[in-house]
């Protein structure tokens, strides 16, 4: 990859941030929060089109995260640990 691919133009990097942030906001509006200030839920993405998603309550349960992996049609699935 060559460098000029590596940076991207301040006003194309500040309207892909103002679309990412409206995505996240549409998402913590989907949660169904409780009400202790200390509830999380946090979300990894990883190039290799995966993504992991764990909770609060899940770390308090002990849980490991879900796991989930994009599929060759665009479907998500997850990866069951056996």
């Amino acid at each position: 990859m060559s460098e000029e691919h590596d940076k991207m133009m301040p006003d194309e990097a500040g309207e892909k941030g103002g679309d990412i942030l409206g995505h996240l906001m549409q998402i913590y509006n989907l949660i169904e929060w409780g009400n202790q200030p200390h509830e999380f839920v946090r979300v990894e993405m990883h190039k290799d089109r995966s993504m992991s998603i764990i909770n609060h309550r899940d770390v308090e349960m002990g849980l490991a995260p879900s796991i989930f992996t994009l599929n060759e049609d665009g479907e998500w699935e997850e990866k069951n640990e056996a």
